[in-house]
């Protein structure tokens, strides 16, 4: 599985990553379980680290579908840390498409900055 996930609820805070190549199919999976979660909150705050990636096989109807079936209310944080410049590009268009139903996403280089700017 290429996107894993952790609920921290006494923290209401979600800690994700993937590893590896990453495709739309997974992350499609990644939105159904985490969706499915009976410890998933939507104004939960989000960091998902996409730091360990290889490859990136992920089409823009996928970002499209993402961003229309987003789990993450308005009002919470999510901070996407990124190394490759494949991987901005896709988190920005998915920011794009998803602002009007979506919380406060930022992206991020830095692990660090993301999780300062998260609060955890």
């Amino acid at each position: 599985m290429a996107v894993s996930f952790r609920v921290d609820t006494a923290n209401a805070i979600v800690f994700s990553e993937a590893h590896g190549r990453l495709t739309g199919d997974d992350l499609l999976d990644f939105q159904k379980r985490l969706r499915e979660d009976p410890d998933f909150s939507g104004d939960s705050r989000h960091l998902l680290d996409l730091r360990d990636l290889d490859r990136i096989d992920v089409s823009m109807a996928v970002i499209r579908r993402l961003a229309a079936g987003h789990v993450f209310q308005r009002g919470s944080r999510q901070a996407y840390v990124v190394t490759s410049n494949q991987a901005f590009a896709l988190a920005r268009v998915f920011r794009a498409l998803a602002a009007e139903s979506s919380g406060d996403l930022e992206i991020f280089r830095d692990l660090e900055q993301a999780r300062e700017w998260l609060g955890c």
